[in-house]
């Protein structure tokens, strides 16, 4: 099972942006944490996927997000 530690980078457009936090509160497989600090577009979360091939889906889904910049990877794990 991949759990991964990211932070996704927010849009700049607004809408997109409360869309994309909105999409990731409410989907079990994110734990979405708190933005602060200098830069209020960086959202910390963790992705947790039962395999290899729903963790690329998810992957997928993040990067086709218009919500969503850039996401990095702080951290994977295999449980």
């Amino acid at each position: 099972m991949p759990v991964s530690g990211l932070v996704v980078t927010l849009s700049t457009d607004e809408a997109a942006a409360r869309d994309a936090v909105e999409w990731l509160a409410s989907d079990e497989r994110f734990e979405v944490g708190a933005t602060g600090g200098d830069n209020e577009r960086r959202l910390p979360l963790t992705l947790e996927t039962a395999d290899e091939r729903a963790n690329r889906a998810c992957w997928d889904e993040l990067q086709a997000h218009i919500g969503i910049d850039f996401v990095d990877v702080v951290c994977v794990f295999f449980a």
